[in-house]
């Protein structure tokens, strides 16, 4: 444990020595972020918020079923198809698990894509 405590108080000498020799890049690496932050604050409290009072809530459902807008109509009823991305082990099987819990007498295809511009 000594050796390793001793190996930090020289990094952490050798770290002083740096920043003390470049005093103006240490002004700037601390001084810089210090000011943005200043600055993003002060833009804060000077932007007026909105509240909205009649904000839309809808309606909770159950993750085990679709919701009613997705069933009701007989032609949604017919095969489906679900894209998804990025088509990996782990992303499969949690689709192919998904599939198995919403089928419910449907036919859902998965189209596995290799990228996100897949799905534009």
């Amino acid at each position: 444990m000594g050796r390793q405590a001793n190996q930090f108080v020289l990094l952490l000498w050798k770290n002083y020595v740096l920043q003390k020799r470049k005093v103006i890049s240490t002004i700037f690496e601390i001084g810089l972020p210090v000011l943005i932050s200043v600055i993003l604050i002060a833009i804060r409290t000077k932007v007026d918020f909105i509240k909205y009072t009649n904000a839309t809530v809808y309606d909770e459902y159950s993750i085990q079923d679709l919701p009613q807008n997705l069933t009701r109509n007989r032609q949604l009823l017919a095969d489906w198809q679900m894209a998804y991305t990025p088509s990996v082990p782990l992303v499969d099987n949690i689709m192919k698990k998904i599939v198995e819990n919403l089928s419910h007498g449907r036919k859902i295809k998965l189209i596995p894509g290799g990228n996100n511009a897949f799905l534009l």
